[in-house]
């Protein structure tokens, strides 16, 4: 390991060189805003005569930037810090198909971006569909609806998702009413480029919004569309500021507090411990910073005397841990008489120990998923009480922990198993091997490839294995609608009944393989898996600190004893296989599952009924293993059937006559069905292995030609229906 003082002062060097020397904010530290700058790479160019067609785009760097930004996957916009997209790719990916296609440039880019959206809308929206941020909800649907228009289909692919996220964004217009109104920040108006038509904004509206910058709220996307509606001159002369200054891409918002961003980074340096390192160059920022800052209480409290913001953040907690976390560790540093401080303590820390226990994904700025283990650490452990080295150790382990199931969710969403060890490897590679050989057996036979199909639907299970770590590991207690919506996906039985069907049914379109489209059987049968599980399994979940269905019921009542949730969770099971039944056994059109198919979901019930019937033997090595022997393994045995001599003619004639004394007896309202003595019928058990079962013999009867024929053939069919219904087929 290279830790000499010349390697030190290398490394010093280099990062003094890159970072401190020449320090471009936007250039260095923002990063680039896809959306924003494919919004700009729409504006067309002013041309002189208005009689002749636009030339062209009035940003030609900005179009050269979306052509040379796409992500190999095919996306637009940022990654996490596992490297995957994050929902912000979606109305980016979208904006810039729009630029290109409006340019008819990057035919392949386009068809790359479509595919993207087509393919992964939903499951990048899955695991936020209960906390879409407010700005997403308005966005995306917009940009939906706008590469609908330019004739780019997606809506269609898209729609399962979309229906939820317009759901969303109605709810924020109808709450917010007003695009003027500044009780929300940014206002309605701040996303101009994305209202619906419905909300009617004039020219003047727009025109008395603008900024002295010319800006509409310092959005780019907003003011570029500002500026194609209505041609002001302060927009265009704001927007070309904006190109000029930030030459690799536009930021999400211009202009930006530079000093902030400073500042950042001094924090960054100074919690990782390299501070030393840097003094002379934090010296000058700081000193900086102080002179045109006001550092006093006041400058950073003032939302302590506003209730109206006290309630506003309070309601929406989840979007200022990031600030709140910033105030209380600011609040270290107190003086004497600072009161707004105390008070300004008080209120952060209430809010953080109220989300401690959640994954606060709505709060934009959180990079890192031990984010709820930095805010433990600053409420647990006073400031004054913790050494700086072993600050800066926790610090850096913090911004590098990285969990095994955030790296396989990764691994799987690429379907790449690089950088997997462990058990996160075993998995990938078994399921790997697992869609390989069912996809090219299904090529081989029905001469169609459903790979892709086959990694969708196990990418949206783990996915859903991925969201019930997360509830367990930060505490969170999700409702009954929630944990139902995320457990039918985890219980995994649609893993094993959809690749089955396609063997079943050589037509069955790949659409019915799709996460977002399952038929209804199928999801019944998600349903019904899942509370088979959770009505055994409540017992072993609540030890292993795992939620369960009848454990929310529970929590949510706290009056009810365990059989009532019990019987809750039962009369729901019920429901969900009356209906699963019914779906199974009727026909409801050209549209629905074949036939085979839909057997089969039942046969996949029947199996999850039988690991849970009475008790979860699903989880014991022994309860079933007789029955899986018999079932797979132990061949069925038979009798040897020993040769009965022939009759004598005489027996033979004294045997049709007793046969037809049977009608006759019956006939006259005897009770008893009296074959006497010499009837060769014989309901004695006779033993198969371990089983003994009835053994029904060969003969015939004679039936004579008399009014009474109809009524003994109807006591010989009825007797046989009897017989195979209680063999139960």
């Amino acid at each position: 390991m290279e830790s000499s003082p010349f390697f030190i002062e290398t490394l010093v060097k280099k990062v003094r060189e890159e970072i401190f020397s020449t320090f471009d904010v936007y250039n260095s530290f923002v990063s680039a805003s896809a959306y924003d700058t494919a919004w700009l790479a729409m504006i067309p160019a002013e041309n002189p005569n208005k009689f002749e067609q636009c030339c062209g785009p009035m940003f030609k760097g900005c179009l050269e930037w979306v052509l040379s930004n796409q992500k190999e996957e095919g996306f637009w916009g940022a990654r996490d810090m596992n490297g995957l997209p994050t929902i912000d790719s979606l109305p980016s990916t979208l904006a810039c198909i729009v630029a290109l296609k409006k340019w008819n440039l990057g035919d392949t880019n386009i068809n790359k971006g479509l595919a993207f959206v087509r393919e992964n809308s939903e499951t990048l929206l899955r695991e936020r569909h209960h906390s879409l941020p407010r700005w997403f909800a308005i966005v995306y649907p917009a940009m939906v609806e706008l590469a609908q228009a330019t004739g780019l289909g997606v809506a269609h692919e898209v729609r399962g998702v979309l229906s939820d996220v317009l759901l969303k964004r109605q709810q924020f217009m109808e709450t917010e009413g007003d695009v003027n109104d500044y009780q929300y920040y940014p206002p309605l108006l701040s996303f101009l480029e994305a209202l619906p038509s419905t909300c009617n904004i004039d020219r003047e509206t727009i025109l008395k919004s603008l900024n002295k910058d010319g800006s509409l709220f310092q959005s780019p996307s907003a003011t570029a569309y500002a500026f194609m509606a209505t041609g002001e001159r302060k927009c265009k002369e704001y927007l070309e500021r904006l190109v000029r200054r930030c030459s690799r891409g536009v930021p999400p918002m211009y202009p930006m507090d530079e000093e902030l961003i400073k500042l950042s980074l001094v924090n960054q340096v100074t919690r990782l411990g390299l501070a030393e390192h840097f003094s002379g160059e934090i010296e000058v920022i700081l000193s900086e910073a102080y002179s045109k800052s006001n550092a006093f209480a006041g400058s950073f409290c003032w939302f302590v005397h506003d209730e109206d913001i006290l309630g506003h953040i309070e309601r929406n907690s989840g979007y200022f841990m990031s600030a709140m976390l910033n105030i209380y560790r600011a609040t270290d540093l107190m003086f004497s008489g600072e009161n707004e401080l105390k008070e300004a303590r008080s209120f952060a820390r209430k809010l953080l120990e109220k989300n401690m226990r959640r994954r606060c994904e709505e709060d934009g700025l959180l990079e890192m998923p031990s984010f709820h283990e930095v805010v433990e650490h600053e409420l647990s452990l006073p400031w004054i009480a913790r050494l700086d080295h072993l600050d800066h150790r926790f610090w850096i382990e913090a911004n590098d922990h990285v969990d095994a199931l955030w790296i396989a969710k990764a691994s799987f969403y690429r379907w790449d198993g690089k950088g997997l060890c462990g058990h996160g490897r075993i998995i990938f590679e078994a399921l790997d091997g697992l869609v390989t050989d069912i996809a090219k057996k299904h090529l081989r036979q029905q001469g169609s490839d459903i790979t892709d199909n086959l990694r969708d639907i196990w990418q949206e299970t783990f996915g859903a294995w991925l969201v019930e770590t997360t509830w367990s590991n930060n505490g969170y207690i999700p409702s009954m609608e929630e944990y139902l919506e995320t457990g039918m996906i985890s219980i995994a039985s649609h893993t094993m009944v959809l690749p089955a069907s396609c063997f079943l049914n050589p037509n069955l379109l790949n659409h019915k393989l799709k996460p977002s489209q399952n038929e209804p059987i199928t999801k019944l049968l998600m349903a019904s898996s899942r509370l088979l599980n959770d009505i055994q399994s409540y017992q072993k979940e609540q030890l292993d600190g795992k939620i369960n269905l009848v454990l929310l019921h529970l929590k949510g009542n706290p009056k009810a004893e365990i059989e009532d949730s019990i019987s809750y969770v039962k009369e729901i099971l019920d429901e969900k296989k009356t209906e699963l039944l019914e779906h199974a056994l009727m026909d409801y059109g050209s549209n629905d599952l074949p036939k085979p198919c839909k057997l089969l979901h039942l046969s996949c019930l029947k199996v999850f009924q039988m690991f849970y019937n009475s008790s979860n033997q699903f989880d014991s090595d022994t309860e079933l293993f007789h029955d899986i022997k018999r079932g797979i393994y132990i061949p069925p045995e038979y009798p040897v059937p020993r040769r009965i001599p022939s009759p004598s003619k005489t027996e033979t004639k004294c045997s049709k006559v007793k046969a037809c004394l049977i009608g006759e007896s019956k006939y006259q309202g005897g009770r008893n069905f009296n074959t006497g003595q010499n009837f060769a019928w014989s309901a004695t058990p006779i033993s198969v292995g371990r089983d003994k079962v009835v053994i029904p013999p060969k003969f015939r009867l004679c039936f004579p030609a008399t009014k009474d024929f109809r009524w003994t053939a109807g006591v010989r069919g009825n007797f046989g229906r009897a017989f195979l219904w209680g063999r139960g087929y």
